[in-house]
Order: C-alpha cells, then sequence, then structure tokens
C-alpha cells in the first residue's frame, strides 16, 4: 500500500515497519541516482511502503516508482513500477524559513541578564488566484515542542513572538524566534503553525528549530607551547594566545606543575591577565632558565571564577650538548663566540 503526504523534503520510499537498510547500493539493476533503499523481505512476507511529497512549486507532476528483484546468481526480473501523479497548490500561507538551526551558542544562566539568541522569519500571505479585495489572514504559532537529543522535555529553550499576527494578500509580517541554551545540549523543537487565531485544530505548516548549548570556555592558538632547547644559563622564551569563547569579562587565575620549584618556569602577561567581550585574545609569555641540564613537558592550567580548568602542555629543555642546542647556535651564530680552554679543542 502507499500513500502521500507533505512531511518529507523530497519524493523518497521508505518503510513503516520491517527490516531496512538505506545505502546507495552499486549493484547492476538498481537505480543510480536518487533516494535507493535495499529491503530484506522474508518468504510470504509484507512490507507496507509511505510516499512522501515536498513539492517545491505549484504543478503536477507525474513521476515512476519502480522496485527491482535483486538475488545473487539469478536473473533479474523485471522491475515492478507504478505511476505517480502529483499535484503542489498554492498554500494559503508561506514562511520565508521552515528550518532554522541557531548553530552553537553559549549557555545563558537563569541568573544571568542576557538576551537571547534571536533569528526573523516572515509569514506571507499568498493571494488567491481571482479573489479581489479578501480580508486579512491570522496566522497563529503555537508552543514549541522541545526535546534534548537524549529525548527528554525541554521548557522555555524555544519561543516565538509574537505568537499570532494579521497580514492582508501579499503582505509579509515578520516574527521573532529565540533560543535559550540553558545546558550543555543539543535542542530540536516543532512550532505548529495554524490559520486562524487559536492555536486549534490541524496544523497548516511546521516551523523546525534546533540549537545546541556550550559552556563558556578558553582555548589556545597551539596545541603545545615549545620553548626552543638553548645552554645552560641561557633564558629561552615564547608566546602563544588564550582565546576567549564565551566569557563576559573574566580575570584568569592560572597554576604552575606541582613540582614548580623544580621546574624554573615563569609566565608573564604582558597585556594584563583580563579576557572577555572587549578582549578576545591574550598573549602570554613564558619564560624559562635552568643552571642545571634539564628537559620536562609539564601542564600549565588556567582557571575562570568557578574554578574550571583549560590546560596546555609546556615544553622545555636546556643543556650543554651540542647536538641538543645546535639550533640555537645556528639561529644565533652572528652573535656567539667559541672558544675552547688551553688544551682543548673547539
Amino acid at each position: 500500500s502507499a500513500r502521500s503526504s507533505a512531511s518529507g523534503p523530497s519524493l523518497g520510499l521508505g518503510s513503516r515497519r520491517g527490516s531496512r537498510r538505506g545505502s546507495i547500493v552499486g549493484q547492476d539493476g538498481f537505480a543510480t541516482g536518487g533516494a535507493v533503499f535495499h529491503v530484506s523481505l522474508n518468504p510470504n512476507a509484507s512490507l507496507d511502503l509511505v510516499l512522501a511529497f515536498r513539492p517545491t512549486e505549484a504543478r503536477v507532476q507525474d513521476v515512476e516508482v519502480a522496485v527491482v528483484t535483486a538475488l545473487h546468481g539469478v536473473d533479474g526480473a523485471p522491475p515492478v513500477r507504478r505511476a505517480v501523479s502529483l499535484e503542489g497548490v498554492q498554500p494559503r500561507i508561506s514562511l520565508t524559513r521552515t528550518a532554522l538551526d541557531f548553530g552553537t551558542n553559549i549557555v545563558i544562566r537563569s541568573n544571568q541578564v542576557k538576551p537571547p539568541y534571536s533569528k526573523d522569519v516572515y509569514v506571507r500571505v499568498n493571494p488567491v488566484p481571482g479573489e479581489v479585495d479578501a480580508p486579512p489572514v491570522a496566522v497563529t504559532f503555537g508552543r514549541a515542542v522541545c526535546k534534548t537529543d537524549d529525548g527528554r522535555d525541554a521548557v522555555g529553550i524555544f519561543a516565538v513572538q509574537p505568537t499570532t499576527v494579521v497580514a492582508s494578500p501579499s503582505e509579509m509580517v515578520g516574527i521573532d524566534v529565540t533560543f535559550t541554551p540553558r545546558d550543555a545540549k543539543r535542542y530540536n523543537a516543532t512550532v505548529p503553525v495554524y490559520l486562524g487565531e487559536a492555536a486549534d485544530g490541524d496544523t497548516y505548516l511546521t516551523l523546525e528549530l534546533t540549537g545546541a548549548g556550550q559552556f563558556p570556555r578558553l582555548t589556545f592558538d597551539v596545541r603545545e607551547c615549545v620553548l626552543p632547547p638553548v645552554p645552560l644559563g641561557v633564558r629561552s622564551h615564547a608566546t602563544f594566545h588564550i582565546l576567549n569563547n564565551g566569557y563576559d569579562n573574566l580575570e584568569l587565575r592560572y597554576r604552575l606543575p606541582a613540582d614548580e620549584g623544580h621546574l624554573p618556569m615563569t609566565l608573564e602577561f604582558p597585556e594584563g591577565n583580563l579576557i572577555g567581550l572587549a578582549k578576545e585574545r591574550l598573549p602570554v609569555l613564558v619564560k624559562f632558565l635552568a643552571p642545571k641540564p634539564l628537559s620536562f613537558t609539564a601542564n600549565v592550567e588556567f582557571m575562570d571564577e568557578n574554578g574550571k580548568r583549560f590546560s596546555l602542555p609546556v615544553t622545555a629543555t636546556a643543556d650543554n650538548c651540542l647536538l641538543t642546542v645546535e639550533p640555537f647556535l645556528e639561529a644565533n651564530a652572528a652573535q656567539l663566540v667559541l672558544h675552547a680552554p688551553p688544551g682543548g679543542a673547539c
């Protein structure tokens, strides 16, 4: 059996029950374009199929759906073909966008005075051919039914304002759709759209909403800060940048490795330790000087006001071995004077 509906993105063939595996099948006899399903059926079994149609223009279309039997070692039987007639009609109302993706946004705490993220959608009342002086049409948006990716209900995440608009034929009226993420999750919602001033009766259109929340965090412009190897008693330094992602105004704190007494490393903030909306990128200068041979990799931790930590590994080496410090000698050849003690060689 087959039926048509207006709930899919295009014409496709789907299964309502039974075993199904969707794939692009490359076997002989299968269609090479469009949506292809490889369906396995047990003997004497049946399978209901759903035909979905979502027109993009007002016109009549005739298409053909073919089902091919594919058995290994057996010549394929002629395909079973069915002609399908489809008609797209002009809707009474239309939306400039029927799906909105807010992307990933910073979580808004309930105690924060911060406006939600918003996007605009416009409602257009399509004129009826031959109708003169048509009255205005009321359009009502129902409550957003929102769920997280784990299937839990979420209330107050998406909202539409105003919920009811009135527009004349060929007129476009805007609405504001807002997104207020409360947790680091992905949210999906469906907003029913009704003709009339009441959110009841049959749904005329639906508005699909998606968005994700993310807690504020700090990132770095490098995966690891590697200081150049230097001879003993020579200072080595390197600069990296901390990148802000979601903090309005944060005074950075940092923590050196636990055995910092044995690691002669210091941090400096040439432009201060405040990061936020006014300064999204903050340089940090790492310095290292050792009087004895030493090589290490250790994490430097940066913390926000809640104690959340963001770490970056730092690697440094000091040695008098010529093989180890050869890059340093080559880079500073014009400024170095090498000499040997009496009786020695250089």
